[in-house]
């Protein structure tokens, strides 16, 4: 009898020690289970369409955002200098930001393009940031100087439009027009010479009047007429 419950014993023992184990095993599976994994910095690219631009040009900029398991999403926004875009949402993890023409500073600038993950992605991606450079110089505009008529007589006023255009999308051009003609290079004291009235630009064009003078008076060399955008 005595031999019947001390084995009886040992197998209700062994059943414990059994379920024990395996509660405890299941316990630390469990915890490990609902560890957390740490968010990921990005690597953010910058790619402008061109590395050199003028002042009167645009410049297309593709941003990507890549790293981790899966693919970030979230917006960007591009800063150089001055200039700082709005925000454009990541679509596939990349997004495209067009900087207008008189938006960049001439100079050497660091295109500079910041990350910030959406909720979807806050809790797999941290912030980050990309660089780039682009050269900026100042744009040379064509200057279209137009006469009203290309043979007059002395003493007949002569009106010329005078246009400064840096080409399609630059801004208007402002400043001054300085004015010289061939009559201002001659001293002949019988020679006739004509003054220009000074106009504003308006619409891209500057329309000046010549009058014609007393023989042997000068007119200014270089009258300055302002430039104006419309």
């Amino acid at each position: 009898m005595r031999a019947m419950l001390r084995s009886g014993a040992v197998c209700l023992l062994t059943v414990m020690g059994v379920l024990g184990s395996g509660c405890g095993g299941g316990g630390n599976s469990g915890g490990g289970g609902g560890g957390s994994q740490n968010p990921v910095t990005p690597t953010v690219t910058v790619t402008p369409a061109s590395s050199a631009i003028t002042a009167a040009q645009s410049l297309k900029v593709v941003v990507s955002v890549s790293g981790g398991s899966g693919t970030p999403t979230g917006s960007v926004t591009l800063n150089a200098g001055s200039y700082t875009s709005s925000a454009s949402t990541l679509s596939g993890g990349s997004a495209s930001i067009t900087i207008q023409p008189g938006s960049l500073a001439a100079g050497n600038l660091t295109l500079k393009a910041s990350y910030t993950p959406d909720s979807a992605s806050s809790s797999a991606y941290n912030s980050a940031s990309g660089n780039a450079s682009v050269t900026v110089t100042l744009a040379t505009p064509t200057v279209s100087v137009t006469p009203a008529s290309q043979s007059i007589v002395v003493g007949q006023a002569l009106p010329v439009t005078v246009g400064v255009s840096g080409g399609s999308g630059a801004p208007a051009a402002t400043g001054a027009i300085l004015h010289s003609d061939d009559a201002d290079e001659h001293s002949d004291a019988d020679s006739r010479h004509d003054t220009m009235r000074q106009r504003r630009l308006a619409a891209g064009g500057l329309r000046r009047r010549q009058r014609g003078r007393r023989p042997g008076v000068r007119a200014p060399r270089r009258p300055v007429c302002p430039v104006r955008s419309p």
